[in-house]
């Protein structure tokens, strides 16, 4: 996983894209803990192009993410080589982040960290 520290510098990419506020943050650690809880490592925290804080699962063509957006929301996309990319909503509770990344494990066989 990288360890780069997540930006807060407005325009941090160059287009002008807010950096992640209190509430992308505040759903990063409900993510976080999640994580945790299914021994399931991302690729990669990084800011979000959207505005806000994404977690990036990849395995060799498979490709993940949850978007925990500034405004709010929460926004989910997998796809691989072999088929267009599948984005949802999740509901901002605890429970809809676990069956997201859960879903993940199953669907993109981005399996969980051995415990």
């Amino acid at each position: 996983m990288s360890t780069q520290t997540v930006t807060t510098e407005f325009g941090w990419d160059s287009y002008d894209v807010e950096p992640p506020n209190d509430t992308s943050f505040a759903w990063a650690r409900k993510v976080l803990g999640a994580l945790m809880e299914l021994n399931f490592e991302p690729t990669k925290i990084t800011a979000s192009v959207e505005g806000g804080v994404g977690f990036i699962f990849t395995r060799e063509d498979r490709y993940a993410d949850i978007e925990c957006l500034n405004s709010g929301a929460l926004v989910a996309v997998m796809y691989d080589s072999q088929s267009e990319p599948a984005v949802w909503s999740v509901s901002p509770d605890s429970q809809s982040i676990k069956e997201t990344l859960e879903k993940y494990a199953r669907s993109s066989r981005l399996q969980p960290n051995p415990s």
